[in-house]
């Protein structure tokens, strides 16, 4: 899904794919970092793919837990404006 601010408030618009949300270089990247066998290679890229969401959720929680709510006169002085 992807926020779009109108007139009405924010609108949640489905989207097929956020390139945002893609991690495949990454996880490319630390495979061969850590020299796994190309053997190993597909299942091991699955595996991490798959393992994204449980991770996002979990940050998602963690963030949660952690936050503090803050006002419109505190996030206006926190960017400047």
């Amino acid at each position: 899904m992807e926020p779009e601010l109108t007139t009405n408030g924010i609108f949640y618009r489905f989207v097929e794919e956020n390139p945002i949300l893609n991690f495949d270089a990454e996880i490319l990247t630390d495979l061969i970092a850590e020299k796994t066998p190309s053997y190993k290679l597909v299942d091991e890229f699955k595996k991490r793919q798959q393992a994204i969401p449980q991770a996002i959720k979990k940050i998602e929680h963690e963030t949660l837990a952690r936050a503090t709510p803050v006002t419109k006169k505190q996030l206006e002085n926190d960017i400047g404006l």
